[in-house]
């Protein structure tokens, strides 16, 4: 199967790009797999309330999406290893598609608003 990933953050930055991608269905929710330029990617959809993003390669995270939370990360790469803190602030999981918006912060100052649809293509 395949996944069709859009991003859009505060800065202007667009990203739209389709990976093929493994999907497994658990008692707990799904899962989704695929590999990008930065490595291998994990996206946990759990009991249709929360988001778990986990990277590993170039770039290491570990991202919790969860409605009205507010949740902190390590961004590991080769030139950071920084933490910041992840508030989530709207998530809609439907069948095949998920949405969702977040705002990251650093030392309470915010850098980025990012907003995320996935959906599964065929």
């Amino acid at each position: 199967m395949e996944l069709r990933i859009k991003t859009f953050d505060g800065d202007g930055n667009n990203f739209d790009k389709v990976f093929d991608t493994k999907k497994q269905k658990f008692d707990k929710g799904i899962k989704y797999e695929y590999k990008d330029e930065f490595g291998s990617n994990i996206i946990y959809v759990i009991k249709n309330k929360k988001i778990q993003i986990k990277r590993k390669g170039k770039i290491n995270s570990n991202q919790l999406i969860e409605k009205n939370k507010k949740t902190k990360f390590l961004y590991k790469t080769d030139y950071l290893n920084k933490e910041f803190l992840l508030e989530t602030k709207d998530i809609l999981i439907q069948d095949e598609m998920l949405e969702f918006e977040y705002h990251i912060y650093e030392n309470e100052n915010l850098i980025n608003k990012i907003k995320v649809l996935i959906k599964e293509v065929n």
